[in-house]
């Protein structure tokens, strides 16, 4: 998180325009928690902890069904418009999530 940012900031203060000295980036970091386990308390601490960087945008939980989107090359939205209703129920947390943090993704992207 830290670490990240700190380079970032480094970038931005060595590559500069020679004439105007203003910096070529201009990306702004964010911070996403991917593959976080939801089942048992190993992935806990580190939720708490990323939740209150101001850059969090949310997390991405550890499922099977992201790797069985890869071996199907199918995206998980493709995959949640085939799923019966039992299957969408058991998944629909994972996805109220995931629907949430594309919505900020997108609105990032809009105010840019």
């Amino acid at each position: 998180m830290v670490r990240t940012r700190g380079n970032l900031d480094n970038l931005k203060e060595e590559i500069v325009d020679s004439l105007s000295l203003q910096t070529y980036i201009t990306a702004t970091p964010y911070l996403i928690a991917n593959k976080a386990d939801q089942i048992g308390n190993s992935s806990k601490p580190f939720l708490e902890i990323v939740e209150l960087q101001p850059n969090y945008l949310g997390m991405v939980q550890k499922k099977e069904l992201l790797a069985k989107t890869l071996l199907e090359d199918r995206s998980i939205f493709k995959m949640q418009d085939t799923m019966n209703n039992k299957e969408r129920a058991r998944h629909e947390g994972f996805y109220n999530t995931i629907n949430v943090l594309f919505e900020k993704i997108i609105s990032i992207i809009n105010e840019k």
